[in-house]
């Protein structure tokens, strides 16, 4: 991508015009980041949908979440059974802060007010309605670490609802230059 400056009638460029651009540009990915959130996938968890180094961007304002989802979250830490207790919404103060920080990436398997999944009845109660305040989630490989370990995920914990995955074959098939 090229960038002219724009031309004045004289034939010079127009300085407040290439100001006015880059403060326009400037303020959209000021916007774009405060609403989105880019997430590098890590592990096999949630394989075949995602692979370990693929990215997704994530919409911040998780208000429409539903039973087959897929949302980011702070990942659990657990102090008590069946209820795994939320990060902290705060942005961490320095970069090592924010790396020892972990987003978990997962598929939503039911909502506040919903039956629990068959899959999570050993954990959390065959008869069992998801709290209000709280998701159970699930990973798409069986092996991986979702609710049958961490126990319900606190709605306060969750960073965002997955918008717009890019899984590796799609970036292949996007690159790609027949």
């Amino acid at each position: 991508m090229t960038l002219r400056p724009i031309q004045r009638r004289g034939g010079r460029p127009s300085t407040s015009a290439a100001v006015t651009g880059l403060l326009a540009m400037a303020a959209v990915v000021g916007f774009a980041r405060t609403k989105f959130l880019a997430v590098r996938v890590r592990g096999a968890s949630m394989e075949p949908t995602f692979f370990d180094g693929d990215l997704v961007i994530a919409a911040r304002m998780a208000r429409h979440m539903r039973r087959g989802g897929i949302v980011v979250f702070y990942e659990p830490h657990q102090d008590r059974p069946g209820v795994a207790t939320p990060m902290p919404q705060s942005a961490p103060p320095s970069p090592t802060a924010a790396a020892a920080v972990a987003l978990v990436v997962k598929r939503i398997a039911a909502v506040p007010g919903d039956r629990l999944p068959p899959e999570l009845w050993a954990r959390l109660g065959r008869e069992s309605l998801v709290p209000a305040d709280r998701i159970a989630v699930l990973s798409d490989n069986p092996a991986g670490a979702d609710s049958r370990i961490w126990g319900y995920i606190p709605l306060e914990s969750i960073v965002g609802l997955i918008v717009l995955p890019r899984p590796r074959a799609l970036c292949r098939q996007i690159g790609r230059r027949d």
